[in-house]
Order: structure tokens, then C-alpha cells, then sequence
């Protein structure tokens, strides 16, 4: 199975109630589960800029960025960037960062002119092989529904909360082991649009965690 790939776990839950006719009602808990795995994180930086004038009789052209100097952490100086602006979308310009907020554009065409808007993709700090939580299973919560199919009680999941070391914070996961849904405490660091590092907690590369689970009545 390759990295990253979902798989289902499906938990069958009957409950017997007394509903109008006599009949009674079948509830199947379906719950989808994914990886933790090993692997890169790298934190991407979305941003926006205007192009200007390197200086007053300087022809060289820059992407002036519009972000703070925590939103840069990782960018590096000489740093390759690709850009879009608006007059051309479907082109990509490039540049090398300059400094902490500032691109030196590569415009040999010279189409690009002082004030133009352009939008940046960077990429920011990274791990090269950092154990990877799905995004999907911090934002999951199991609902009341699916914790009365399964005929347990709502445990108390911990509140998130930021760590003294800077960059962490503690988050909630869950397990399922074909009957119960159990909490688990761990301590996140760097994210992107798809995975969070996990710095610490009861998880390990290989191993199961909950992304979704659903009560399907019949």
C-alpha cells in the first residue's frame, strides 16, 4: 500500500429500537481511517506583491511583498520563486528572493511593468522526513450520534492548546479499534494544506487514526 493512501475500517452496529409498526431500525457506523506516515512537510507561503522599480535609474524590476516577517520563517535568500500577474494568468514569471520580503524578477521580454499585482508561492520552513498526520484527523470529532450507535459514552477530548516551545501545540486524535473510539493526546508542529508534523504523542508511523465516521440508518 503506498504512503498516504486511505483505507476503510467499517464498524457494523445494530441497535434495536421500538419504532412505530413493530419494526426495528439497523445503524452502521462507518468509519474511515488513514496513516500516519513518514515523510516530507514543506509549509507553503501565499502571497501577494506589487511590482516595482529595483530604484530610480536602476532597470532591474522586484516583487515588493505584502507580508510580515513571521509569515517568511524558512523563506531563504537567494531562493528560487515562480509568480503570476494578473495581465498574464496562464504565464509564469520567476525571481530569486532578495531579502525577507523582496523578489529580484528575471524579465527578459520586459512585459512587466511597475505596478502590477503579482501572486507568490513560496516555499517556507520544512522537514525533510518528519512523522505526518493527515489534516483530516486533527479536524475530525466523532458526534453524539456515532457514539449512541455505539453504545458508548462521549468521552471528554482534550481542548487544543498552544506549547511552550514555539511552533507547537496539542491537538486531538482518534482511534478506533472496531468497537470504541478512544482520544489521543499529541503535540503538533510544522503543517501544510495536507499533513502536520507530530512532535510527540501516542501515535506511531504505520498506525491507524480516525478521519471521518459516519451513521448510516436502515
Amino acid at each position: 500500500m503506498r504512503r498516504g493512501v486511505l483505507w476503510l475500517a467499517i464498524a457494523a452496529v445494530v441497535v434495536a429500537t421500538a419504532a412505530a409498526w413493530g419494526l426495528r431500525t439497523t445503524a452502521e457506523v462507518q468509519v474511515t481511517s488513514a496513516a500516519v506516515t513518514l515523510g516530507p512537510i514543506v509549509r507553503h507561503i501565499y502571497a501577494t506583491g506589487t511590482v516595482q522599480a529595483a530604484g530610480a535609474v536602476d532597470p532591474r524590476l522586484q516583487v515588493q511583498l505584502d507580508v510580515g516577517q513571521p509569515e517568511m520563517a524558512g523563506v531563504e535568500v537567494g531562493q528560487a520563486v515562480d509568480f503570476e500577474v494578473d495581465p498574464y494568468p496562464d504565464e509564469m514569471f520567476h525571481g530569486r528572493m532578495s531579502d525577507a520580503a523582496m523578489i529580484d524578477v528575471d524579465d527578459p521580454d520586459q512585459r512587466l511593468r511597475p505596478g502590477m499585482t503579482a501572486s507568490v508561492v513560496l516555499e517556507g520552513s520544512r522537514r525533510a522526513n518528519a512523522v505526518r498526520i493527515p489534516n483530516s484527523a486533527l479536524s475530525f470529532r466523532p458526534s453524539q450520534d456515532v457514539f449512541r450507535a455505539l453504545g458508548e459514552a462521549e468521552p471528554r477530548a482534550p481542548e487544543a492548546s498552544a506549547g511552550r516551545d514555539s511552533g507547537t501545540r496539542s491537538r486531538s486524535l482518534w482511534r478506533f479499534d472496531g468497537k470504541r473510539l478512544t482520544p489521543i493526546v499529541v503535540r503538533t508542529g510544522l503543517s501544510n494544506d495536507q499533513w502536520t508534523e507530530l512532535v510527540n504523542g501516542g501515535v506511531r508511523p504505520g498506525e491507524s487514526i480516525v478521519t471521518q465516521a459516519v451513521v448510516r440508518r436502515q
